[in-house]
C-alpha cells in the first residue's frame, strides 16, 4: 500500500508560532495561561499542560501570570480587561489574522457596515465582530443574507479557514442583492493551498485520512471536502482511532491534516497504517508458505525451503517510496526543505515570521503605527512581539506630539 501525504498538511505558521512564544515563555518559569486552547487538538494541549501551560475560558480566573493570545486572536475589550486587571499579556495572535482585524478596524472608520461570512461561535470570528466595535453580522448559511440590513455601504469578510468555495457561493448571491458591495476575500493562503492539495491527492487516491481535532474548524472542513470528491474519507484525532479493516485492499491511501496537527500527531498515524500494511504483507507470506509445492514434492518428497520452493522475493512487497510518498522517516526533510518554495508567506517557519519582529530593549527610540485610540490609550505596533501603549495624557492626539517619549508594553 502506497501512503501518500498532502504537501501542504499539519501545522500553520501562525499555529506554530504561538506554540514556540508560549514555551519559551513557560521555559523561563512563569505561569502561562492562555484564554481557550492554544490549538484545537487535545494532544498538544496536554502536551502543553505538561509543561506549565494551561488554558482558561475567561479572564475572571486568572489572577495572576502571563496570558498568551492564541493565533485566534481577541477583540479589543479583552485587551482592555486584561490592562485593568494588571495582567501581563503577550499577542500571539496569528499575523494574517491581525491583518484582517485591523482592515475591519479601518472600514468601521470609514463607515462601512460589515459582514462576516463564518461561524459566529468560532473563537477568531468573535474576535473580529470585536474589532468591528461589536457591529458586525455574521453569517454561517446562505439563507441568513435575508435577514440583514443592505443600505448604506457594506464590505463583505471571511472567517480565515472559510472553505473558498462557499464564500465565493455566498458572494455571488451578495451581489444579485447589492451589486456595489466591498468583497474581501480574507482567507488565508496557506488554507486556501491545505484544502487544494487536500483535495488533489482525493482525487488520486482510493482511502483520505483526515487527522486533526474534531473541534478544529479547518479540519473538519478538509474532511468535508475530501468527502465531497467521492472518495472515502475518515477523520480521526489520533492513531488509536485508525482501523484496520478501512484499509483492507486498499492500495494507494491520502493523508491531510489540520493546522493545528503536529507533525508528531501525522507521522503516528503513518506509523501505523505502516504496520497495518506490513502485517498484511507477513500473513500473505506465511499463507503461500504454508501452501504444499505439489510438483516438487513429487520429484524430490522433501519440504520447499528459502531456496526451494517458493522464495522471498516472490511474495508481494510495498512498493519503493515515490516523490510525493511518505517514508515516515523523511517526512521531516521533506515538509522543510524540499517543499519550502511551494510554502506561501503563511505558511513558512517559525524563523521566516518572526525576521522582521524587532528586538527592544529599555530605553530605545523606536517608530511605530497607532492601531487604536481609546479615552485613555492609544496603541501603537512597533513591530514587536506585543503591541505598546502611550496614555492620552502623554501625546497631543491632534498633532501627533508624544510630550513623553516612553509607552509601556502590553505584552
Amino acid at each position: 500500500m502506497d501512503i501518500k501525504l498532502a504537501k501542504h498538511a499539519g501545522f500553520c505558521a501562525g499555529v506554530e508560532r504561538a506554540l514556540n512564544i508560549a514555551l519559551k515563555i513557560a521555559g523561563e518559569g512563569k505561569s502561562v495561561y492562555t484564554l481557550g486552547p492554544l490549538v484545537h487538538n487535545k494532544q498538544v494541549v496536554e502536551y502543553l499542560k505538561d509543561r506549565g501551560i494551561k488554558f482558561k475560558d475567561s479572564l475572571e480566573d486568572i489572577i495572576e501570570g502571563t496570558v498568551v493570545i492564541r493565533s485566534h486572536g481577541v477583540g479589543p475589550d479583552v485587551l482592555e480587561k486584561a490592562k485593568q486587571k494588571n495582567i501581563d499579556i503577550v499577542d500571539a495572535t496569528c499575523p494574517f489574522v491581525k491583518k484582517v482585524q485591523e482592515k475591519i478596524s479601518k472600514l468601521i472608520e470609514e463607515g462601512y457596515r460589515i459582514l462576516i461570512v463564518g461561524d459566529p461561535s468560532h473563537p477568531e470570528v468573535k474576535g473580529l465582530v470585536g474589532w468591528s466595535q461589536g457591529q458586525a453580522l455574521v453569517i454561517k448559511d446562505i439563507d441568513e443574507l435575508e435577514d440583514f440590513n443592505w443600505e448604506g455601504k457594506i464590505a463583505v469578510l471571511a472567517q480565515t479557514t472559510l472553505i473558498e468555495d462557499f464564500f465565493n457561493q455566498v458572494v455571488e448571491e451578495i451581489k444579485k442583492i447589492k451589486p456595489q458591495v466591498l468583497v474581501n476575500k480574507t482567507i488565508c493562503k496557506a488554507t486556501g493551498l491545505r484544502q487544494k492539495t487536500a483535495v488533489d491527492l482525493a482525487g488520486k487516491v482510493e482511502l483520505m485520512i483526515v487527522i486533526g481535532g474534531y473541534n478544529s474548524s479547518n479540519t473538519r472542513k478538509l474532511a468535508e471536502i475530501c468527502k465531497k470528491t467521492g472518495t472515502p474519507t475518515y477523520h480521526i484525532e489520533e492513531a488509536a482511532e485508525l482501523k484496520r479493516e478501512w484499509l483492507e485492499n486498499i492500495k494507494v491511501t491520502g493523508v491531510s491534516a489540520g493546522a493545528s496537527t503536529p507533525m508528531w500527531s501525522i507521522k503516528e498515524v503513518i506509523r501505523r497504517m505502516s504496520e497495518y500494511n506490513n502485517d498484511n504483507l507477513k500473513e500473505e507470506e506465511e499463507q503461500v508458505n504454508e501452501e504444499p509445492n505439489e510438483e516438487l514434492n513429487e520429484e524430490t518428497n522433501e519440504e520447499p525451503n528459502d531456496e526451494e520452493g517458493v522464495m522471498e522475493e516472490e511474495v508481494e512487497e510495498t512498493p519503493e517510496v515515490e516523490e510525493d510518498v511518505v517514508d515516515a522517516s523523511k517526512i521531516e526533510d521533506e515538509t522543510s526543505e524540499e517543499r519550502k518554495e511551494d510554502i506561501p508567506e503563511q505558511e513558512m517557519s517559525q524563523k521566516d515570521l518572526e525576521k522582521d519582529i524587532v528586538s527592544l530593549e529599555k530605553g530605545d527610540i523606536v517608530k511605530g503605527k497607532v492601531v487604536q485610540v481609546t479615552a485613555e490609550e492609544l496603541l501603537v505596533d512597533v513591530g514587536y512581539k506585543a503591541d505598546g501603549i502611550i496614555p492620552r495624557t502623554e501625546v497631543n492626539v491632534k498633532t501627533g506630539e508624544v510630550l513623553r517619549r516612553t509607552f509601556s508594553g502590553r505584552g
